[in-house]
């Protein structure tokens, strides 16, 4: 693995760069000064002005390039905290606690089957998720969940499979369920019913097994025909058709070509350990078909066919790399003879099986075979399922050894030893036999699809990196909703970038190969022609993309605002008077503005090899411009390196964030590439995890990091930076301004111990606990609405630069009136009572006004409070009152203060002080703020602050006890959901109830977290303007988002977010993000899931099997998770709970499950869990 590369967030960078700007201007000053110094010491000579006691010798200097060089450095570290260093501690206090506090202990982000935290493996990043521009994802456990289900095969021209998955994906969830329960329980009690119950390998299949393949009648029948397996009773009247044997040689090939490693439990149970679980699927579906792998070892294979042991002497194993795509095993056969079989992706496998140097039979073979396997394999793709072809050759004794030699020469290799091994690997590799092909699939995860929604209506583009054929990721485009049908797919091959190097449709080489093949295909016409025929092909791409887009398409909701919706919205919150913005409806919300031209969205879905060609460097400006004139983007067929690529252009070239999100090893070049690497914790161990930046256990959690945390992060984390900047400038401007009074001496005004203080004490907490708490909407209005992202997905960094000095003006003018309402109210103090002051005395009562004002600063800019924000901000400003008595009672007693023992009489006793330096500059300087907030939420309002608005009118509204009435104006006005633009915080499912309740009881309680009806629903409740009895709400009775569609984010009563609940979703839990609050929402002895359970693989071979062979005995327990079984838990999915953890239900009919279920759960944890024992 290569070392994690240093990440930057621009936030970061544009800080350095302001403190470079800051150091400039310190030393720019500072030069003004020692000059104007020199000038001012020049004109009062000690001659002259006697009484300033002007010291001959040093530290006093006559003025001359000596004194002047002195006061340069003098006045630089006088206002050295113009840079403000503790900038970067409180920041990386700030984000460590962000990571720790709110990531890290998110409940809605920790997923309870696998017990899969979110984790932050870095303190860094944290403003980085609230600016991502493209979120690149791997496909197959990222995206899916990585539980593989042998579905399909393709035998000698036959599609076996396709009628029995159909026909399950129609079963009730319930009854699989029963089903699960019902055929395990007669697995361990013995009884007919059992699976692979001794005998001749009878199989009994659980109707729910992600295998479906297995309970295909005609593929049993081909099976037990061909005498590798037998049906259990209900097929044994199914007649044999005349691929039996080819259905035999295709399992056995299944069983023996692959890594799966068997051990065998204590009740004969055999539990597979694959490092693919792709290879574990087919295992386990041939081995329900009656093919079972035995055992495993360096030396040898042992698989029960038909209920006999066959022992198979394993000579060579040609292992799976990514460049490659396929593996290969030469066994000896219990005959005596040698056979090579090879599975891999049929882009690399088809091409192996037309070479020249076939035999004629075989020749014969495949080419009648080929046609009807390519129709099949496209079948399987489009279907969204992964494919592999199988096949195989005999081999001769001579051939083998020689060709064995060969291949001891290149492992032993100290040059190029990687190139030479595939070298001799391809050797063999041809004139192989087709057996048939595979099909696996791998289900979506849950909430997928809505993710991917929520991310593009907040402006994030999405792109899918997977090493599929073209078919099988365009179906899984269009299932996670990254494709649509109103969107325009664009398809691009090799063969549309090499000018005819390969007609569309013919089979496509590797990636790793794509410019030999291409070099090739134009032959001597020229590397400088050949780039040529790749640009124009990418310009006539461009051209073909530009087309497509130039046609016009219905408007995205939410994106384009309805003005007479929205007019008429803020004019009946207007006649109310419940503090709306007069200009709310005329603002627009999103990219598109009302009229603006809405291009029709185009989808680029591009193979690998068109890829490698469209990389190259010359290449890589236009690829990019078509890729951004895209929604989204698929890339299939890549390899890990291209997936690198991918991420380094649009972080290089586009100069955008880029995310990339992935869950293997072949995803880590990617994650370490890009700005910010995710990674899921999943089924193909902990290398993405490890080299992630952030890891947690599902995609759709992604949604809550970026839209919630990832906003939030920024924009604390900005505002730290920005005052940390303010606060400084409008304390060392204090000195400039004293320098006026002080002849540009360098004379501080500030005590020792105020200026030790002022950054490590005085101001430090309140911007803590701002940068840990603030939050401007709350955390489901965030979801609700994902355009809020646009706020800080789209700040660049000039727009930063100019926040900053708008700031830097107002830390300014703070500065000025901090130092001049003390000084001018102390003079008319002192005029009057003819009495002098020391200038520590005076730097006091500034000290004071700079102290108040920048904190009260943060107040004003805090919108939401917490305990720990009100004991920070009003405890400092508390505290620095009896700092000041304490230091005028230790005046005396300690040396070094006694410059402050005027301050009881002189400051604390006089009211003077009060209302000039505590009140009176405060007030003067904050003023201009406030005013300028005031105008732009008035005038110019953003989103964020339009839905503050709204949270504040339903707040007002349930305080004055209006929740009944509210209520019945949810149901009037149901169908008013447009407002600016905006999805308007939503009703849980049984709101209605909870109101009916209220007014039987009579007594108006405190609304839930998130119980808030729309501003026009608080508008009609208020006026009373509504009709009951013209109620056109949905079936739910709730008053739903803008746009509310199926599976939209919402906020339920218990306060947590939740997807997939629509009016039209009958589900009989909560179905949250976070899972372990659905089972705490659920409560105990109710199911936390109604979805399709799939049964584990219970797997067992004949007790004479087991002794002959050399399985791997497995004499524990393996440790991890318990399946729940019992009647109430029948409709749980494969998701278990901790044997020993708190998390698991206490319940009486919990434990009874788990009691009865003691014997299964060996069979459980295969079947689900990610870890194997």
């Amino acid at each position: 693995m290569l070392p994690a590369p240093r990440k930057v967030t621009r936030l970061e960078t544009a800080m350095n760069r302001v403190v470079v700007v800051v150091l400039c201007a310190l030393g720019s000053i500072a030069v003004v000064l020692a000059s104007g110094s020199m000038a001012w010491e020049a004109r009062h000579p000690p001659s002259r002005d006697w009484y300033l006691g002007i010291q001959p010798g040093w530290p006093e200097l006559p003025p001359g390039v000596g004194a002047w060089f002195v006061q340069v450095v003098r006045f630089i570290i006088l206002m050295a905290q113009a840079v403000p260093i503790s900038l970067y501690v409180s920041l990386e206090t700030v984000k460590v606690a962000q990571c720790k506090l709110l990531y890290d202990s998110d409940r809605l982000m920790y997923y309870a089957p696998e017990d899969v935290p979110c984790t932050s493996r870095t303190t860094t990043l944290n403003e980085e998720l609230g600016q991502v521009q493209y979120v690149l994802s791997d496909k197959t456990g990222t995206l899916t969940q990585n539980i593989m289900g042998f579905v399909w095969a393709s035998v000698a021209g036959r599609l076996y499979g396709q009628k029995q998955h159909a026909a399950q994906q129609a079963q009730p969830a319930h009854q699989a369920g029963v089903d699960a329960v019902s055929v395990q329980q007669e697995a361990l009690s013995g009884s007919g019913g059992g699976t692979a119950v001794g005998g001749k390998g009878q199989i009994r299949t659980p109707h729910n097994t992600p295998h479906t393949i297995a309970l295909n009648p005609d593929m049993r029948a081909a099976a037990a025909a061909a005498g590798i397996g037998c049906s259990s009773s209900g097929d044994a009247g199914v007649v044999a058709d005349s691929g039996g044997a080819a259905v035999g040689e295709f399992l056995l090939a299944l069983a023996l070509c692959n890594t799966v490693v068997p051990t065998v439990t204590e009740q004969g149970q055999l539990l597979y350990q694959a490092a693919s679980p792709d290879e574990e699927a087919l295992v386990a579906g041939a081995a329900y078909l009656g093919t079972k792998l035995v055992s495993r070892s360096s030396g040898g294979i042992e698989v029960e066919v038909n209920g006999q042991l066959m022992a198979f002497e394993l000579l060579a194993v040609l292992e799976f790399t990514s460049d490659r795509k396929r593996m290969s095993v030469v066994v000896r056969r219990p005959d005596g003879q040698l056979q090579l079989t090879t599975k891999g992706a049929d882009n690399v496998m088809l091409a192996r099986l037309t070479g020249g140097d076939l035999p004629a039979v075989q020749q014969a073979s495949v080419q009648s075979l080929l046609p009807a396997t390519k129709h099949h394999l496209d079948e399987m793709s489009s279907a969204g399922y992964r494919t592999l072809v199988v096949a195989s050759k005999p081999l001769q004794q001579g051939e083998y050894a020689a060709w064995a030699n060969r291949y001891r020469e290149a492992c032993a290799s100290l040059v190029d030893r990687t190139g030479r091994v595939e070298a001799v690997c391809e050797e063999l590799e041809r004139g192989l036999m087709l057996l048939g092909a595979t099909a696996v699939e791998d289900k979506l995860q849950e909430g997928v699809p809505e993710a991917i929604a929520t991310l593009a209506a907040a402006g994030i583009k999405v792109w899918v990196l997977t090493g599929d054929k073209m078919e099988t990721a365009v179906s899984i485009g269009h299932t996670a909703r990254l494709l649509n049908s109103d969107m325009t797919v664009v398809k691009v091959t090799e063969a549309d970038l090499s000018a005819g190097s390969h007609p569309r449709g013919s089979v496509q080489q590797s990636p790793a190969a794509a410019n030999e093949v291409a070099g090739q295909a134009w032959g001597s016409s020229g590397a400088g022609s050949r780039d040529q025929q790749v640009a124009m092909a990418l310009q006539r791409l461009a051209a073909q993309v530009n087309s497509a887009r130039a046609a016009a398409a219905p408007a995205e909701n939410g994106r384009i605002l309805n003005s007479q919706t929205a007019a008429t919205a803020a004019g009946n919150a207007a006649t109310i008077g419940f503090g709306l913005s007069g200009a709310a409806a005329s603002v627009s919300v999103g990219h598109a503005g009302a009229g603006q031209l809405n291009h029709r969205q185009v989808g680029l879905v591009i193979d690998g090899a068109a890829l490698a060609l469209a990389l190259q460097q010359q290449h890589e400006d236009i690829l990019l411009a078509i890729c951004e004139q895209c929604a989204a983007v698929i890339c299939c067929r890549v390899s890990p390196m291209q997936k690198a690529q991918v991420a380094t252009l649009l972080k290089h070239k586009a100069h955008a964030v880029t995310l990339a999100i992935g869950d293997g090893a072949n995803d880590v070049s990617m994650i370490q590439a890009a700005h910010i690497g995710v990674g899921i914790s999943g089924r193909e161990g902990r290398a993405a995890v490890q080299a992630a930046d952030f890891a947690f256990g599902q995609f759709r959690f992604l949604v809550r990091l970026l839209l919630v945390h990832g906003r939030q992060s920024y924009l604390r984390c900005r505002e730290v930076v920005l005052y940390a900047f303010y606060k400084n400038c409008a304390y060392v401007s204090c000195f400039l301004w004293f320098s006026a009074y002080s002849g540009l001496s360098s004379q501080t005004i500030f005590f020792p111990l105020y200026i030790a203080t002022f950054n490590s004490i005085w101001t430090a907490f309140p911007t803590l606990g701002y940068g840990l708490f603030e939050q401007d909407v709350p955390a489901h209005v965030a979801l609700g609405n994902p355009q809020l992202y646009d706020e800080t997905r789209c700040e660049t960094s000039r727009q930063f630069y100019q926040a900053w000095a708008w700031w830097m003006l107002l830390g300014v003018w703070h500065g000025v009136i901090c130092f001049h309402i003390p000084l001018r109210v102390f003079s008319q103090m002192l005029d009057g009572a003819d009495q002098l002051t020391t200038v520590d005395v005076l730097g006091t009562a500034v000290m004071t006004a700079v102290i108040f004002t920048v904190t009260l600063r943060v107040a004003i800019r805090t919108t939401h409070w917490t305990v720990v924000n009100h004991a920070l901000i009003w405890g400092t400003l508390l505290a620095w009152i009896p700092f000041l008595a304490v230091l005028q009672s230790l005046c005396g007693a300690v040396t070094g203060l006694a410059p402050l023992c005027g301050l009881g009489p002189e400051l604390l006793g006089s009211g003077v002080y009060w209302l000039g330096a505590v009140i009176g500059a405060p007030v003067l300087a904050l003023l201009l703020d406030y005013t300028v907030i005031v105008f732009q939420r008035q005038f110019k309002p953003t989103t964020s602050q339009l839905l503050q608005e709204s949270e504040a009118v339903m707040k007002r509204a349930w305080r004055a006890n209006l929740s009944p009435i509210a209520g019945a104006a949810i149901e009037a006005v149901g169908s008013q959901r447009q407002i600016q633009g905006l999805q308007l915080p939503r009703h849980g499912p049984d709101i209605q109830q909870q109101l009916r309740q209220q007014q039987q009881q009579q007594q108006p309680s405190a609304p839930a977290a998130s119980s808030h009806a729309g501003i026009i629903a608080v508008a009609h409740a208020a006026s009373g303007n509504f009709d009951a009895g013209s109620s056109t709400a949905g079936s739910d009775g709730n008053l739903g988002l803008l746009g509310q569609q199926p599976g939209s984010a919402w906020q339920g009563r218990d306060g947590f977010a939740t997807f997939g609940l629509g009016a039209d979703h009958n589900l009989g839990g909560p179905h949250t993000l976070g899972d372990m609050a659905a089972a705490v929402a659920a409560g105990p002895g109710q199911p936390a899931w109604t979805g399709m359970e799939w049964a584990p693989d219970y797997i067992t071979a004949s007790p004479a099997t087991l002794a002959a062979s050399h399985t791997k005995r497995q004499h524990k327990a393996p440790l991890g998770k318990l399946r729940l079984l019992s009647a109430d838990w029948s409709n749980a999915p494969s998701q278990m709970l901790p044997t020993s953890s708190s998390r698991g239900a206490t319940s009486a009919t919990t434990a009874a499950a788990a009691q009865a279920n003691a014997g299964l759960h060996s069979s459980s944890s295969i079947a689900t869990s990610g870890t194997r024992t």
